[in-house]
């Protein structure tokens, strides 16, 4: 069967079953992005934000064009996806794979994840990066991710790999023998 794809910033899972063969859903496809604005939740309750792009997740935010011209690499947005979550009795989690740079993420108004200093600025923005399993509770079934990025380090910027959904347990457990496997690789 054909995974299923965000469309024009949704993303729609209730129809998806978490289970043995699938233990987290990409949350591929056209994520909402607002280039050259950093936007908060709350942005998003008081009047639909303008100058939307629709941008392919995971690909740099240089793939996008706006007013006939390529996005660069370097600069800020925000990304914005509604997620109607699979049906489940278990908590989920986001599987994060961080932009290599700033970002600030949260979910149904939340600040869950920040790494370094996003901002609209090269002298006073800060890249740091780090993956991670991310604890979500939707709301009604809803999870509204708003996702802020800034870049002035790299020559491709924006979301480069996928974000997935799924049972935090086994992400966690994933999560935690990737990093045992690498540690005792390098010997430490």
């Amino acid at each position: 069967a054909e995974p299923v794809r965000a469309v024009n910033g949704l993303i729609d899972l209730r129809s998806v079953k978490l289970d043995d063969d699938t233990a987290a859903i990409r949350l591929d496809g056209e994520w909402d992005f607002y280039w050259h604005q950093l936007l908060g939740p709350e942005d998003f309750y008081r009047e639909t934000p303008k100058q939307l792009l629709a941008v392919r997740v995971p690909a740099p935010w240089n793939d996008a064009v706006l007013s006939g011209e390529s996005l660069p690499g370097f600069g800020y947005g925000t990304y914005r996806l509604v997620v109607y979550a699979p049906k489940v009795d278990e908590p989920l989690a986001l599987r994060f794979a961080a932009p290599r740079t700033a970002h600030r993420l949260w979910v149904n108004g939340r600040l869950l994840s920040a790494a370094g200093t996003v901002s609209d600025q090269p002298e006073t923005a800060q890249s740091r990066y780090y993956n991670r399993i991310i604890p979500v509770k939707d709301e009604a079934g809803v999870l509204e991710i708003v996702l802020q990025v800034s870049n002035y380090l790299h020559s491709k910027g924006g979301l480069r790999r996928s974000i997935e959904l799924g049972d935090a347990s086994r992400l966690r457990q994933e999560f935690d023998m990737s990093n045992s496997a690498s540690l005792a690789m390098f010997g430490v």
